[in-house]
């Protein structure tokens, strides 16, 4: 039996709850990708030799809110300052794309698989108040399947999903101060002007 005839028969002892988590699992996966590909390359920038060096950047997040506000270093003090204002504000949006649903999701995760196990125990006990030991649906030992098939599914999903997701965190909080830091030098560089 193939490892994908295997993770068939998984999907299906555990009910609908599993294509749930399975759906879930591609969505924590995706965002994951995302932010990965968003964040990772500018890990390790330092601000500062980055400033001297803007070739350090090519690639990272923080490059194209250096570029635009060193582009723009020419206009006067309140302008700028509400440029840069602006340009903060939409590189915050940008680099947390996909947090909030990635938090949502990871949540979901074992909540889903404490669903399916309320599901499978509620078979469980209904075939025994109808003596259907040997239901078409497993009985009892369909249900306990099913109960522990979600739940052991849905902390799958979840617990490297939490670790994940707060290492991307750091990461993000690492380069919105890394793009503060960009900002005070490229004042400091304006008003030495």
């Amino acid at each position: 039996m193939s490892f994908i005839d295997t993770f068939i028969n998984y999907l299906g002892e555990g009910g609908a709850v599993s294509i749930s988590l399975l759906l879930l699992f591609l969505i924590i996966n995706y965002c994951i990708g995302y932010r990965f590909k968003l964040l990772f390359k500018g890990r390790k920038i330092d601000a500062r030799r980055s400033y001297r060096n803007p070739k350090l950047m090519e690639g990272c997040a923080q490059e194209r809110i250096f570029k635009e506000l060193n582009d723009r270093i020419d206009i006067d003090g309140e302008k700028f300052q509400k440029l840069i204002e602006l340009k903060l504000s939409e590189f915050k949006q940008e680099i947390s794309k996909f947090s909030n649903i990635l938090g949502t999701a990871v949540l979901l995760a074992p909540l889903l698989g404490l669903l399916g196990t309320v599901i499978g125990m509620i078979e469980t006990f209904s075939s025994l108040s109808s003596a259907e030991l040997h239901s078409s649906s497993g009985g009892i030992a369909g249900g306990i399947s099913q109960a522990l098939i979600t739940t052991q599914f849905g902390l799958l999903v979840a617990i490297p999903g939490v670790f994940i997701s707060k290492y991307l965190k750091k990461i993000e909080r690492k380069t919105y101060l890394d793009a503060l830091q960009l900002q005070d030098l490229i004042c400091e560089h304006k008003e030495e002007k």
